[in-house]
């Protein structure tokens, strides 16, 4: 496990776990109806379900976790494989951690060389990469964490009808994009870290195959506020290219929006968004937001105090995530607990604001290339 782990530079991520049948997976894991349904499913996704006590499997697998992710096998070779090992053993993608999946032989014999002591090819290309599904048990239903192979491009069914094709880029981070047609929204398969040049690569690759599998041209595109996002820089570049409408939308409202499509609510409802940072209407960056939603608008009933981002995008990544913590305890001992809750009463009853807000407007966008507020983010806030 170690060495895997060090070759994949995936340090504490656990694995999943394929076995050969349910018998199997249930000397691991504990299955009530809807795991093994999950399991069994056609869409043959990982199931992270309850590790039980003396589960056959190294600890290196889930560090820590007293979840276990497990699987069935989906493709001759898997069974070929599980019939042959007789035991659980991990199967994870062709990739280094965060970039997508090498998929094309050559592509492979460069990026995996690293990886791997042999590499088992065919003679048959394949046509798109897609990473594997994965749910988890809870209160007693399988609940979709990530949606991509059996899933994707199966449409999610819309309550309300898009005037006109959408195309959504998404933020930066876990990427995906979708088309919006009618009442469906066909969105893509996880695509990674747009960092990474291989993923944002993969991100041009799945606009151009799902506008040219569904026949579909988006009227308007829309994008995450924050004008950094490479996301938000390419919508911004194809709509111009084509003279199509440009709309922001709010991270977390965006997360809120989605929350009630696929739950297929047409009204208002709380949200609670803890998922991350998102570029605020105010010019600040956003986190743990209270929102009260619909599909087009939001207020911002609730927050976490504000806290200094020294380094910017740096407080969150190693070796620099010392700071988040520093920055917190810096700004603790600055506001008591009594000054702070009152200071989040106060702003608490700001008004409504629309999903686009105070968002950076297309000709700003323009003006700076998309990357006016590098040197910003350091003196925004975060909240942590």
């Amino acid at each position: 496990m170690a060495a895997l782990r060090g070759r994949k530079q995936r340090e504490e991520r656990p694995f999943a776990l394929m076995v050969a049948d349910l018998a199997a997976a249930e000397r691991l894991i504990e299955l009530d109806a809807p795991v093994r349904h999950g399991l069994a499913g056609a869409e043959r996704l990982i199931l992270l379900a309850p590790r039980r006590g003396d589960a056959p499997a190294a600890e290196g697998v889930a560090p820590g976790s007293r979840l276990l992710g497990v699987m069935l096998p989906y493709t001759p070779l898997h069974h070929l494989l599980a019939r042959e090992i007789a035991l659980p053993f991990v199967l994870t993608s062709g990739n280094q951690s965060d970039e997508p999946i090498a998929y094309r032989d050559d592509d492979a014999r460069d990026r995996l060389s690293p990886l791997c002591d042999f590499r088992l090819v065919h003679d048959r290309p394949i046509e798109t990469r897609c990473d594997d599904s994965v749910a988890r048990s809870a209160h007693g239903r399988v609940q979709i964490l990530r949606r991509a192979r059996g899933f994707a491009p199966r449409p999610v069914a819309l309550p309300f009808r898009a005037p006109r094709p959408i195309l959504p880029c998404g933020a930066e981070l876990k990427s995906t994009i979708c088309l919006a047609v009618g009442d469906r929204a066909f969105v893509s398969h996880h695509l990674g870290d747009l960092q990474h040049y291989a993923a944002f690569e993969a991100f041009r690759e799945a606009i151009a195959q799902y506008e040219r599998m569904f026949d579909v041209r988006p009227a308007v595109i829309a994008h995450d506020l924050h004008p950094d996002y490479l996301s938000t820089q390419h919508a911004v570049a194809l709509a111009d290219a084509d003279g199509l409408a440009l709309e922001g939308v709010q991270h977390h409202q965006a997360h809120a929006a989605a929350c009630l499509a696929e739950a297929g609510h047409a009204g208002r409802a709380i949200a609670l968004c803890f998922d991350g940072l998102g570029y605020g209407t105010d010019g600040t960056i956003w986190s743990g937001e209270f929102l009260i939603a619909d599909r087009a608008d939001f207020a911002r009933a609730g927050r976490l105090a504000p806290v200094p981002m020294p380094g910017s995008a740096a407080r969150s990544a190693s070796p620099g995530a010392w700071r988040s913590p520093t920055s917190m305890r810096r700004s603790m001992a600055r506001f008591p607990p009594t000054s702070r809750s009152s200071a989040a009463t106060r702003r608490a009853g700001k008004p409504r604001a629309r999903c686009c807000g105070r968002a950076p407007t297309r000709r700003s966008l323009r003006a700076s290339g998309g990357c006016s507020t590098r040197s910003r983010r350091s003196r925004g806030s975060a909240i942590a």
